[in-house]
């Protein structure tokens, strides 16, 4: 319960810090070109956020993930079907709506016209392949264990079954370990042996562009993030221990 707790906590703050830009700002660029500060009614503000935390990511590859630090790192690299608001309301994300036919389904109607970073539209295949490989890893199955199956009705429509009726079917969705990802690029990576993880593809506002084990790792805004720009052009994490 703890754990939950935190997880849904880090959440709540990651989409706080960077919620979609204001209609009244206007970007302007640095000296070297980059974009580093915005415009608004306040003043300047700073958009190249740094961030100190105590530990390093242990890993980017989302079913994999049971730290706090590797989780808010993938929420801005990933994206899920639905996430939790300010409010900690369960709300729409990479799907649009969803139904449930019965106590044991749901559907959801994927958005139009995501694009992962790689430029690859993301389809229901993407999200069926994603979700059914977090449920059949240890790590995270303890979050899936109820799901029957996933399958991709069309390409935008994905309908999940659970074992039985399960209440906090959604709220799981919203964990990192739901995190969509290319099926493509995957199974490009898994089929050489390789783990993935190395060079993280996913759907969210920031991309990773560098990452030094036990130093930092560096996030770029994602330009054609489906939500629009968020304020921060880049996002560094350093690990500083002391």
């Amino acid at each position: 319960m703890k754990r939950l707790t935190a997880l849904i906590l880090s959440m709540i703050m990651v989409f706080a810090m960077f919620s979609g830009c204001n209609k009244n700002e206007a970007t302007t660029s640095s000296p070297g070109g980059s974009q580093t500060e915005t415009e608004s009614h306040s003043g300047k503000m700073r958009t190249d956020i740094i961030i100190c935390d105590g530990f390093d990511i242990v890993t980017f590859d989302p079913p994999e993930i049971t730290d706090v630090y590797s989780g808010m790192t993938a929420q801005l690299i990933y994206d899920r079907l639905v996430r939790l608001d300010e409010n900690a309301k369960v709300i729409p994300m990479l799907a649009e709506s969803w139904e449930m036919p019965s106590y044991t389904e749901y559907v959801f109607k994927l958005r139009e016209g995501v694009k992962f970073h790689n430029g690859d539209e993301m389809k229901a295949s993407d999200v069926a392949f994603s979700l059914l490989r977090a449920r059949d890893n240890p790590k995270s199955y303890t979050a899936f264990e109820m799901v029957e199956n996933v399958e991709a009705i069309d390409d935008y429509t994905v309908k999940l079954t659970t074992k039985e009726p399960f209440a906090p079917m959604l709220l799981k969705l919203c964990g990192s370990n739901a995190g969509i990802l290319s099926e493509k690029v995957v199974t490009e990576v898994e089929s050489k042996g390789e783990a993935y993880g190395a060079n993280p593809i996913g759907t969210g506002c920031m991309t990773m562009t560098t990452y030094k084990p036990n130093d930092h790792v560096l996030m770029t805004r994602f330009d054609d993030y489906w939500g629009g720009l968020v304020r921060a052009t880049t996002i560094t994490r350093r690990v500083i221990p002391e």
